[in-house]
């Protein structure tokens, strides 16, 4: 048995020895064997669960057990059975990066976005963060109502990115809907054209009628005047989203019965959508219909910064599942394995007709979103995909309250809005912080919160995660995104320098820390991450009625830390 001790970080060519002496292994040696492994038809799934399990050991500095679980890792490897029936599913190991220096792209616009604003902008302008618009064909009829959008984009003091739902007939119960088909498609298809033509910020307003104050419609009073002209072209709409949640949303019933689109016919909307929009402005982004169940596809994959994955659409339906519980042959096993192909082929097939591509993120541990970034990552290397941007145009978490809290599992979940299930406001505003420092330096370079308003239609799980309460009132949630985007504002990359530390570069200003205890927490010496004697400390806003965020100097080389992350700058 192999008795293993690492010597250095996780980051790639990092060598793993036998006591002994002997000539040590890599990471990349550990790859290469699960590799061989798999094409000759053994399952090494709980060989790369362990695996994964030292690597998170290593990042939470608990040397002693990492060393074990790698050892255990080697012998499950060299156990490995065949899989009966023939070759092993491929998986595919994490890149060991948690517990090393992780960079994160450069960044160049505003990172800061916000969903369910009920097309209002006095809170995103308040919070400094782009607007996400939904666009539904359903709620419009024949004509798009320029007039409100005029009022959105000329009121605007942030970027509008827009969500185009071609939706026929809908279900509200699982939120599905039919694509359209034929003339509606066609009707649909000219009222898009219109609206990019209109806020693409160039000369043209596609209006057709000559002169005066009508633009489409003799009557119709739709010509911009100079004060619109003016917002138009200081913040044109550029980035347009081609659906929703199309994996378990979108439907084709062109057939004469409702069935899941295919990666095919999804692929083919999606061109024909995108050519529309870059005939009209040759500069738009169009951004791929949102992925959704990335968690399960990516943790099949060896992908997952835990050896579960966490479900349940409310509290009284959560279950920690174990990874080797998803890999059982069965109906689950088969339809994580379809959705996995279907959303491969169409980031392959599909990928000459987006830019950007958006994962939606509704779960506690932020990091999991590492591992579907670096799934993501792997998956379009594989297949030979060029660079695309990731977005996240839906995140937020906690999801599940009561993990976090520490309380019982609801047995009620029945009544959304309800205000007797574990919530925190603490807990919420330390999420909100970690969710995009973490996000962006895993590789997400925007990100949504979800939501700014409660979704009343939705669980509740969604509900408590909204900056504003059902009553309207706004949460101390709402104070610290403010407080997050005047700390970040410019921020150029966000690199994660050791487990809860994470260092975030500027422009034109010193950069600054963001930090929390991954541990029981307690003074921190932070002289190595940051280049300063004293430091300011300041912590998010997390008690109603609280005014603004409170702070301190200290030294660096005793940094409070705990659960809740904070911001440290170099103080005078």
């Amino acid at each position: 048995m192999l008795i293993l001790t690492i010597l250095a970080g996780w980051a790639g060519g990092t060598a793993l020895a036998e006591k002994g002496g002997k000539a040590g292994r890599t990471w990349e040696h550990f790859q290469e064997e699960v590799r061989a492994r798999q094409d000759r038809g053994y399952d090494v799934a709980r060989a790369i669960t362990l695996a994964g399990e030292a690597r998170a050991a290593h990042a939470r500095g608990e040397a002693r057990a990492a060393q074990e679980l790698m050892e255990r890792a080697f012998a499950e490897l060299e156990a490995a059975p065949r899989v009966a029936g023939g070759s092993a599913q491929p998986v595919k190991a994490a890149a060991p990066a948690a517990g090393g220096e992780a960079p994160g792209p450069i960044l160049t616009e505003s990172p800061f976005g916000v969903h369910v604003s009920n097309f209002r902008v006095q809170e995103p302008n308040e919070l400094g963060a782009d607007n996400r618009l939904i666009i539904r064909a359903s709620g419009l009829g024949d004509k798009l109502r320029f007039q409100d959008l005029d009022g959105i984009v000329a009121a605007s003091q942030t970027r509008l990115v827009v969500t185009l739902v071609a939706d026929g007939q809908r279900s509200e119960e699982s939120h599905s809907y039919c694509l359209l088909a034929g003339d509606e498609l066609a009707r649909w298809q000219a009222m898009v054209g219109r609206l990019v033509e209109r806020y693409d910020g160039d000369a043209d307003w596609g209006c057709t009628v000559a002169g005066g104050r009508d633009c489409y419609e003799p009557g119709d009073g739709l010509a911009p005047d100079s004060a619109l002209a003016a917002a138009i072209r200081q913040r044109p709409i550029r980035s347009w989203q081609i659906e929703n949640e199309w994996p378990h949303q979108l439907k084709d019933c062109s057939g004469g019965k409702e069935e899941h689109i295919t990666a095919r016919r999804y692929v083919e909307h999606l061109a024909a959508m995108g050519s529309l929009i870059r005939g009209r402005d040759s500069s738009a982004r169009i951004i791929l219909g949102a992925l959704t169940g990335v968690r399960y596809v990516a943790a099949l994959a060896g992908f997952a910064p835990r050896p579960y994955v966490e479900t349940g659409y409310t509290d009284c339906q959560y279950q920690r599942v174990p990874i080797e519980e998803l890999r059982k042959p069965g109906r689950e096993l088969e339809r994580i394995r379809q959705l996995g192909a279907t959303i491969e082929e169409v980031l392959v097939q599909g990928a000459a007709h987006y830019d950007i591509i958006d994962i939606h993120f509704y779960e506690n541990d932020p990091q999991s979103l590492v591992g579907q970034v670096q799934w993501l990552t792997d998956l379009l290397r594989r297949r030979g995909v060029g660079p695309k941007a990731v977005w996240s145009l839906e995140n937020a978490g906690p999801y599940y309250f009561f993990v976090e809290t520490g309380d019982r599992q609801p047995a009620d979940c029945k009544k959304a809005g309800r205000d007797d299930l574990p919530y925190s406001d603490e807990i919420l505003a330390g999420q909100i912080i970690k969710h995009y420092v973490v996000g962006i330096s895993a590789g997400v370079e925007k990100i949504f919160w979800s939501s700014i308003f409660p979704t009343l239609s939705w669980s509740d799980n969604f509900i408590r995660t909204a900056l504003v309460d059902v009553g309207k009132a706004k949460k101390p949630a709402y104070a610290t995104y403010r407080l997050m985007t005047e700390k970040l504002a410019g921020v150029r990359q966000i690199t994660r320098k050791a487990p809860g530390i994470f260092q975030v570069v500027f422009r034109d200003r010193p950069a600054l820390l963001v930090a929390w205890a991954e541990d029981e927490g307690g003074s921190r010496d932070l002289g190595a991450y940051l280049d300063a004697g004293k430091v300011r400390i300041t912590w998010p806003v997390t008690r109603r009625g609280q005014e603004k965020a409170e702070s301190e100097v200290r030294p660096v080389t005793a940094v409070p830390l705990g659960r809740l992350p904070v911001f440290v700058e170099a103080a005078p």
